[in-house]
């Protein structure tokens, strides 16, 4: 066997609950080439989070909706593990396969022509995880017993800062923690629609913590909206939860500092992730520059975009802005309207600014859960990345 590959790994308070394969990026095989040939100084700076679930695939270039990226704390190398695998039945002298039995990729069964289905098979003599024998490396066959030899890797681990409360769906290895060529983040949350952390509020709407069977991805609360049938309904974000409309001048000061350096209002998008109760349902997403308290701008993060029934869906569309438009938000508002009586429920909404990351600063491997991890505030998670290195 030759090549790389890796794997996720997952721990609340120091105990393994996830461990996912992960697929490397183009960009990533060339990260790590460049990285081999004394070409950078890094391939792995930190570890991303985030909230959907689409499948990976190599031309990935980021997470599909990012939380948050936290540094690599440790990183450092681990020789090869053996391990004895036994079964009472027959094994004979046939390739045998070790397999998970567990989404989490905590369990595992051996398997091969020569293993009946009633066999008792067990494993000892295992030294470190047993995750490693998932890339085993050498067999040797020994009567009934296998011997496996695993791999030599590479390990790297981040904590995930305390304070977030979210859902994980998928996970992802980047180079660096800002675009190399704008100097800036290329994700920026806006809100969670979490009132119960935020000093800011709604004017209208209703905090729920689930809708149907789905939780909130990000922050412990969704916002409940419901345009009535042939209606439409208004929900401004402000201080206070004080109702002011977009375009109105105010003594509000700036909520969220938008990085404008290569900012493109032709490609940089809006992002919402939202469930719907039925179809029919459409919304706007407005920000106002209101820095001065005096004059503003009024930008347009989310353009009228229909809502499918159910969810959750990743709205996207491209932010439209006037050229006068500064680096922070006071309001944030968010305009529905329906043909029919239809229930809104708001999780998060984002900027996702544009970029083309460069082999030095995308995406070098991604993987998406098959089951989430769910993270409470100040729950201790860190996040562990195993590459394996094939001779």
């Amino acid at each position: 066997m030759t090549g790389i590959n890796g794997i996720y790994s997952i721990y609340k308070d120091g105990q393994l609950v996830s461990r996912t394969q992960n697929l490397i990026t183009n960009k990533g095989k060339s990260a790590i080439l460049q990285y081999l040939a004394s070409g950078t100084a890094e391939w792995a700076s930190v570890i991303g989070i985030g909230a959907y679930s689409t499948a990976a695939a190599v031309t990935d270039d980021k997470l599909y909706y990012e939380i948050t990226r936290t540094p690599i704390m440790s990183k450092y190398p681990v020789d090869s593990v053996t391990a004895s695998v036994s079964a009472s039945g027959s094994i004979g002298s046939s390739s045998l396969t070790l397999a998970s039995t567990s989404s989490a990729g905590l369990g595992y069964a051996i398997s091969g022509a020569g293993v009946s289905s009633s066999a008792t098979v067990t494993i000892s003599n295992i030294v470190g995880n047993v995750a490693y024998l998932s890339h085993p490396l050498e067999s040797t066959f020994s009567g009934s017993t296998v011997e496996l030899k695993s791999a030599k890797s590479i390990r790297f681990r981040s904590r995930l800062p305390e304070g977030i409360v979210c859902r994980i769906y998928e996970i992802g290895l980047f180079n660096s923690d800002i675009l190399s060529v704008a100097n800036r983040f290329e994700e920026k949350i806006l809100t969670n629609f979490d009132e119960s952390v935020e000093s800011f509020g709604w004017s209208s709407g209703s905090a729920i913590t689930s809708y149907a069977s789905y939780s909130p991805r990000l922050g412990g609360q969704m916002l409940k909206v419901r345009p009535a049938s042939g209606a439409s309904v208004t929900t401004t974000l402000a201080e206070g939860g004080t109702a002011t409309a977009i375009g109105t001048a105010s003594s509000l000061g700036g909520i969220l500092s938008i990085p404008t350096s290569g900012y493109s209002a032709s490609s940089d998008t809006g992002k919402l992730l939202i469930y719907s109760s039925a179809s029919g349902a459409s919304v706007t997403v407005l920000g106002q520059d209101n820095t001065t308290g005096t004059t503003t701008n009024t930008i347009t993060i989310l353009q009228e975009t229909a809502v499918p029934a159910g969810g959750p869906w990743l709205l996207e569309t491209q932010v439209l802005k006037g050229s006068t438009y500064n680096d922070n938000l006071s309001k944030i508002e968010i305009r529905a309207r329906s043909s029919a009586s239809v229930d809104l429920y708001l999780d998060s909404l984002k900027f996702s600014f544009a970029s083309n990351p460069s082999d030095l600063s995308g995406l070098v491997s991604r993987s998406v859960l098959t089951t989430p991890i769910s993270k409470a505030a100040e729950e201790n998670v860190e996040i562990e990345y195993e590459i394996f290195l094939f001779p």
